[in-house]
């Protein structure tokens, strides 16, 4: 039986996404989304939980990331998710899971009247990042 590496989220995004190049003419854009649940505690009082996902794409789906979204924006982010490991400058082994964009669409009202919709799909060229 096969696996299935599958994440689809929509929230808001909590920066204006970095664009970087990454050699040999590819680029990432890196940013981060918020989700917002709302879940009842013991008492039976209702509160919000936010979770953030941090996200990369790479080739011209950055490009269209980089252009189109803002601090903010709702957008629909669909990908797969991989887990990176790196020693930090202390030499303490840390790892970092995010989603891997192969789709992100605007959604709802943007800010700066950016475009409703922007659809563009990429692979990730190198198979790991070098930041």
């Amino acid at each position: 039986m096969g696996s299935y590496n599958r994440a689809v989220i929509m929230g808001n995004t909590g920066k204006d996404p970095v664009l970087r190049d990454i050699g040999g003419g590819n680029r990432a854009a890196q940013f981060s989304v918020a989700t917002t649940e709302n879940v009842k505690d013991n008492e039976g009082e209702w509160h919000q939980r936010t979770e953030w996902h941090n996200v990369v794409a790479f080739g011209k789906l950055a490009e269209a990331v980089e252009k189109h979204v803002r601090k903010g924006a709702s957008v629909l982010v669909e990908g797969k998710l991989r887990t990176r490991v790196w020693v930090d400058q202390h030499g303490n082994r840390r790892n970092s899971t995010e989603i891997v964009a192969e789709a992100v669409r605007l959604a709802g009202i943007q800010p700066k009247s950016e475009p409703a919709v922007m659809t563009e799909t990429a692979e990730d060229p190198t198979g790991d990042l070098p930041f």
